[in-house]
């Protein structure tokens, strides 16, 4: 098409029969020499790293032989294109396209070009649309720098500096950078000559430490950054460095104070901290008590704070100052800056002194005053060495108690603590205490002492005042005794010695003091009923005896019985008598004949004597049974803390000893404990096993108490496993208990609660001899089994009982030899096996 070509033109049908031009419509064509850019959509891109970004360019297609070419500048991606017609039915040539935005897109401009073929010869006609990407996210030139900091001739400076940079020059930070300060019309760097060291620039830290500052060196800074590929001046911020011949000083918080005697005081100080390698030294005059220092960051500046916490007293009424001092490198002197806070004590400035009210003293022996003064300050200077301490009657300042030799503390340090030698009861009496100085007489009169002299002293203090426990528990007892006289105090001696003396003197409140012992033991059954005794002896002067008082106690000592090896039986043709000791807290002895339980009755007849709490002696006679089955004799002695038990007639016979074997509770028996529930299980080897669960001393069965399960693997090995559900009640113990005919074993698995003292102990006997009764009832009828067994097999009449695996002969001896067999010693309820 040529330019002569514009015009508008009709469409006219031309064919045989029918010729026709329409008129209702005609088309205008504009022949030009250019055409207008491609439409981008959208025209701007604000953008976050890693958003996906569609971009779309759409140019006229006149021609649809040939539709103008769209390429995209950089290539970011493929595009997708398409020739569409719009509502004018002109069409129009599409291109999308599609990437995702990253901080190297950032700032960047994209081009659609819209190439139109001629095809006259001359050269293609190319047309630019421009679209800028800005990437929100991918950071900015950009620098955080104080206004102003402030520095002292002569020393060194920080200057706290960070900075951003756009992300796509994040690479130019990994060559050779350098920061420079320059001014805002120079790139030329300044600050040479002070050493600068700056901070890690591939972390944006651009903080520089400036050395022996000068005042010719105030001005306004910028940051240069200088890299291989990247050099920039920041200019949105700079800094005003301003080298002074002095600081302001540091400020202290609060800068007056006004407090009472005791109270407690904290103090803050804060200096300027322009130099962070070398802040200043902070400094208290006077020095109260160690401060805690810290180093903050403020908006524009660091600072250096000391916090100084102490406890206000008469010495600190009057003025505190906190001083700053700054360390200089051009080699002059430090200077230092001072800030005082002024400290008001209303009733500090007084006189006043510290005196126990009453201290007593054993007449003939020494007695120690503590005591303490404080006087107004203006008089502080008239204390020195040439005063003499006096003990006065309030209305006569003439001294006493010279006669006693007393010797003082310190009065320049305002002690006038006082010990008095060989008291006698005229000494009774209340006394002021007197300063007497050149310049200075003075008597105390807001406090007294009264010395109280006595022929005796109270015994001494014994706790606990009553002991009480069991076998194995470990023991403390304290004796306390006052002691008037810190020279001489008394002498605490224990009778018995029983383990470890720890001794120690303690002050009171009131200052007096208290000379105490404590004696560590375990418990045995040796110390039952034994007394033990503390004695606190004083000593006296001038040839007088020591006094000497006593305290004691009696022990209580709970543990468990045990049989006597001189427990032993006599047998003549028509009777049986056997004897029984046992010794145990509290003892408990019950007879068992055949499995059942003696009593008075024609079968037996029991004699009990008591020699004492702890010792038992039982006598049983019983007429000679004419069967040879008959005769297994147990005694057996128990309480709550364990058992004992001895068979010391038997008169049947026994299979051979490695057919049978006692029976031992296996370490592997143990609890597990739920909120709801409580899983046990005890494994235990004999031959044969017997084992019998109790729960608070009452036999277990399959009942609503308790689930049962047991599994024999063979003849000697068996497993019991019971599941309770978990008691409400505090009270609660469970015991697995195994026996046979050579001995018994018995572990307390579970309990669940407290020790039970000596008053309470009665209390669990019943429960316990009622389930071991019937544990030996079931080992009984075992033992008659095995009498049966041997009565149908004719062995001969008697034979002795071997123990743990010895050989068993027969025997011959007369009818009035016995023969005895000792059960294993276990306790049923012992606390020291138990596992929760």
């Amino acid at each position: 098409m040529r330019p002569g070509h514009t015009n508008t033109y009709y469409l006219r049908l031309d064919c045989n029969d029918l010729k026709y031009t329409f008129r209702t419509a005609s088309v205008k064509i504009e022949v030009k020499d250019d055409f207008s850019s491609p439409t981008l959509t959208p025209s701007s891109l604000e953008v976050k790293d890693g958003d996906s970004v569609s971009l779309t360019c759409s140019a006229p297609a006149p021609c649809v032989p040939h539709p103008p070419t769209l390429t995209w500048t950089p290539t970011l991606g493929d595009p997708q294109e398409t020739l569409k017609e719009n509502q004018d039915k002109i069409l129009v040539k599409t291109s999308v396209l599609n990437f995702t935005a990253s901080y190297l897109h950032d700032g960047e401009k994209i081009y659609c070009n819209a190439t139109y073929k001629k095809q006259d010869g001359n050269y293609d006609t190319s047309l630019t649309a421009t679209t800028n990407i800005l990437c929100t996210n991918c950071g900015q030139f950009e620098i955080s720098l104080p206004q102003t900091v402030q520095v002292l001739s002569g020393s060194c400076v920080t200057v706290p500096c960070s900075f951003g940079i756009r992300r796509k020059y994040e690479k130019d930070l990994q060559g050779e950078c350098r920061a420079l300060w320059v001014y805002s019309d120079s790139s030329h760097p300044r600050l040479t000559d002070t050493n600068p060291v700056t901070g890690n620039l591939t972390e944006k830290d651009c903080t520089t430490i400036f050395s022996n500052m000068r005042p010719g060196h105030t001005n306004t800074y910028y940051l240069r950054l200088d890299c291989n590929d990247l050099k920039y001046t920041f200019r949105t911020a700079s800094v005003n460095i301003n080298v002074r011949d002095n600081l302001p000083a540091p400020t202290l918080t609060p800068s007056t104070l006004e407090v009472k005697d005791g109270g407690s005081v904290s103090l803050t100080c804060s200096a300027p901290a322009p130099c962070l390698s070398e802040p200043p030294n902070l400094i208290w005059t006077p020095t109260l008590r160690d401060s805690k220092e810290t180093l903050l960051e403020n908006q524009d500046k660091t600072i250096k704070t000391s916090v100084l916490n102490f406890t206000a007293s008469r010495q600190n009424h009057g003025h505190i100052s906190c001083n700053a001092v700054y360390k200089k490198q051009d080699g002059s002197r430090d200077v230092t800056f001072s800030t005082t806070a002024n400290i008001l004590c209303p009733d500090c400035d007084r006189f006043e002194v510290s005196l126990p009210q009453t201290v007593q003293v054993l007449s003939g022996s020494c007695v120690t005053i503590p005591c303490s003064f404080e006087i107004q300050r203006k008089h502080e200077k008239h204390l020195h060495g040439g005063c003499r301490p006096l003990w006065v009657y309030l209305e006569n300042p003439d001294p006493r108690l010279t006669e006693a030799n007393p010797v003082t503390g310190n009065l320049t340090e305002k002690d006038c603590t006082t010990t008095f030698y060989n008291i006698q009861s005229g000494h009774t009496s209340t006394y002021n205490f007197r300063l007497d100085c050149s310049d200075l007489k003075y008597t105390f009169k807001e406090a007294n002492v009264k010395i109280e002299v006595k022929d005796n002293f109270p015994p001494p203090t014994l706790t606990p005042s009553t002991l009480e426990g069991k076998e194995g528990d470990l023991v403390n007892l304290t004796c306390s005794a006052p002691a008037p006289c810190l020279t001489h105090p008394p002498t605490l001696t224990w009778t018995p010695i029983l383990g470890d003396v720890f001794e120690t003197l303690q002050m009171n409140p009131n200052k007096t003091l208290v000379k105490t012992s404590v004696l560590s033991f375990t418990a045995s059954s040796l110390h039952h009923r034994q007394n033990i005794s503390c004695t606190a002896v004083y000593k006296r002067e001038s040839g007088n005896s020591d006094a000497s008082m006593a305290t004691s106690l009696k022990a209580d000592i709970l543990f468990p019985p045990r049989i006597l090896p001189s427990s032993s039986c006599t047998k003549t043709a028509s009777q049986i008598n056997c004897s029984c000791e046992i010794i145990g807290n509290p003892p408990i002895l019950q007879w068992f004949l055949n499995g059942q339980p003696v009593n008075q009755s024609m079968e037996g007849f029991v004699t009990i004597k008591s020699l004492n709490e702890t010792y038992l002696r039982s006598i049983i006679s019983l007429n000679q049974p004419k069967e040879r089955n008959v005769s297994a004799l147990l005694c057996f002695g128990f309480n709550s803390l364990g058992s004992d038990s001895k068979l010391l007639f038997v008169n049947f016979l026994q299979t051979s000893a490695e057919h049978i074997v006692p029976p031992r509770i296996l370490p592997s028996s143990s609890c597990t404990k739920t909120a709801r529930q409580i899983n046990c299980s005890c494994e235990i080897m004999g031959k044969p096993p017997i084992l019998q669960w109790l729960f608070n001393g009452q036999p277990v069965n399959q009942s609503g108490e308790g689930f049962v399960i047991s599994q024999s693997l063979n003849e000697t090995y068996l497993r019991s496993t019971i599941s309770l559900n978990q008691p409400q009640e505090r009270n609660v113990s469970l015991v697995c208990f195994s026996f046979n005919s050579l001995g018994s074993d018995s572990k307390q698995l579970f309990v669940n609660y407290p020790q039970t003292s000596a008053e309470h102990i009665d209390k669990n006997w019943m429960s316990v001899f009622i389930g071991t009764t019937v544990i030996l009832l079931l080992l009984v009828c075992f033992l008659l089994i095995v009498i049966r067994f041997q009565k149908t097999h004719h062995y001969p009449e008697i034979y002795t009982l071997a123990r743990k695996g010895k050989k068993v002969q027969n025997t011959t001896e007369d009818d009035n030899k016995l023969n005895t067999i000792e059960l294993r010693e276990k306790k049923i309820a012992n606390s020291g096996t138990s596992s929760t």
